[in-house]
């Protein structure tokens, strides 16, 4: 929004002031630009992973506009804002207090020990994992977590679950079963066929109160070896003939 809103407001400026024309900006390559950058907007409406697409574009045209009249964003600035606010000291003390928020929110962040951000409720269950191991991650939410915990592993999901369709359409089921798992749900023929789509070493997922059947029944399935868990998480071993059962069933 402020790269969208910069990009309007000089280009504004501009025509305003008289200092370049409407036809000139067409000229230069602004009308292809923002139209390809309205485009993009419009699309974050019907999916947000759009905007991964649209801030470069919005570099792009901040870039072309600025070119038309590098002196513009000054000018502007001396138009909308008070003279005390141009002042280097004031624009100094300004960003350092951000800084200085944002850091002791970081560290305050990284010092806590509560279940939501400490790093080792990941990293103690997965410290007894082999480097390289595949682990199958059921949630994908637990991706950005678990790599910074242990990046030398193969994660089976990332940050987009959209690509769960793309590598197997038929995993889609086995992810919604325990988003919202019921007890009417076999736990067991679930792992079994699960494994069969994505052959791993290991099984990791979120601990929480709706996922008490399920865990206990993984809990008592032979196939998999207990071996670690925190307040968030818990992380099982798939053994050899979970795995080689499944592949012989294909």
């Amino acid at each position: 929004l402020t790269l969208l809103g910069a990009c309007s407001l000089f280009a504004y400026h501009l025509w305003y002031t008289r200092r370049v024309s409407w036809k000139e900006m067409h000229r230069r390559g602004l009308s292809l630009t923002a139209s390809i950058v309205l485009v993009m907007t419009l699309g974050m409406l019907l999916w947000v992973r759009m905007l991964d697409f649209l801030w470069p574009l919005l570099l792009i045209l901040l870039a072309q506009v600025l070119s038309l009249y590098p002196p513009i964003a000054k000018e502007t600035a001396h138009v909308l804002l008070p003279r005390w606010a141009l002042l280097r000291k004031y624009t100094l003390g300004v960003l350092l207090l951000v800084l200085t928020v944002n850091t002791a929110k970081t560290f305050y962040s990284f010092s806590t020990v509560n279940a939501e951000n400490a790093l080792s409720h990941f990293t103690d269950p997965l410290k007894n994992i082999p480097e390289k191991s595949r682990v199958l991650n059921v949630d994908w939410d637990l991706f950005p977590s678990l790599f910074s915990a242990r990046p030398d592993l193969l994660y089976a999901r990332g940050m987009d679950p959209s690509y769960d369709y793309l590598s197997d359409p038929d995993s889609i089921r086995f992810f919604a079963a325990v988003r919202n798992p019921s007890e009417e749900t076999d736990w067991n023929v679930w792992l079994t066929e699960l494994i069969q789509h994505i052959p791993s070493d290991y099984l990791a997922l979120w601990r929480a109160e709706k996922r008490r059947n399920m865990i206990e029944t993984l809990n008592q399935n032979k196939s998999l070896e207990h071996v670690g868990m925190s307040d968030r998480i818990i992380v099982y071993k798939i053994l050899p003939s979970t795995e080689q059962s499944a592949q012989d069933s294909v």
